[in-house]
């Protein structure tokens, strides 16, 4: 499906974060008794590295498997990708600990990450996110990663009338604008960007330039 095929209405953007089990010892920074999610996803790669790479994570989209991927480059480890299909199930293999740690949106786990059940061990891009706000960035660890976040769009058949086009992101523009569903959306590690269809696209056409330069190199295949 090509973006001439579709008009393009709007898109949410959806935090990346990497998520572990807590563990019942957790590292805390000194300063202020948080845990140090940092030095864990140090010792994440440090211990990858000391275990000849029997570490494991678990990703539900092709951008989250994408992204483990990048992490290994980036790590220069080789953390082994369990393949899910959606974040649910991803959620589920890291409770029942079928895998080490996971790439993923959080809204699907916001709930055990609240309990204190996961911990956030670093988020890929700078935006707040109230579930985990002591997260690091994985570019403190990870410099030559870039941000990357998990995204979904709205988008309408090819041949749409330009008016209803309009119609649909206006409606959709006032509905995310309101403060209730703002405020729970941004707690969730959702953020709604409600620009033009116009930037929509400009956005869909950057994002499949960056990563048609990486899915070759993965060998992974898509429909």
């Amino acid at each position: 499906m090509s973006l001439h095929d579709n008009q393009i209405t709007r898109h949410e953007n959806i935090a990346c974060v990497i998520v572990a089990p807590r563990q019942s010892s957790p590292r805390r920074d000194r300063q202020n008794g948080h845990p140090d999610c940092r030095g864990v996803l140090i010792q994440i790669v440090t211990l990858h590295k000391e275990h000849g790479g029997k570490l494991n994570f678990g990703a539900g989209t092709i951008t989250t498997k994408l992204t483990g991927l990048l992490f290994n480059k980036a790590a220069s480890v080789q953390t082994v990708l369990v393949p899910y299909n959606g974040s649910a199930e991803v959620t589920q293999g890291l409770l029942t600990k079928s895998v080490d740690f996971t790439f993923d949106g959080p809204s699907a786990a916001a709930s055990l990450i609240q309990s204190g059940q996961f911990r956030v061990l670093a988020k890929f891009d700078d935006r707040p996110f109230p579930p985990a706000p002591n997260a690091p960035l994985i570019q403190s660890v990870l410099p030559t990663l870039d941000p990357i976040t998990v995204w979904l769009g709205l988008v309408a058949p090819k041949g749409t009338p330009p008016a209803i086009v309009a119609k649909l992101q206006q409606e959709v523009a006032r509905t995310l604008a309101d403060p209730g569903i703002k405020a729970k959306a941004d707690a969730a590690g959702l953020y709604p960007a409600t620009g033009t269809p116009a930037e929509f696209t400009a956005f869909i056409k950057t994002e499949a330039d960056r990563w048609s330069k990486i899915v070759p190199d993965s060998g992974m295949k898509y429909d």
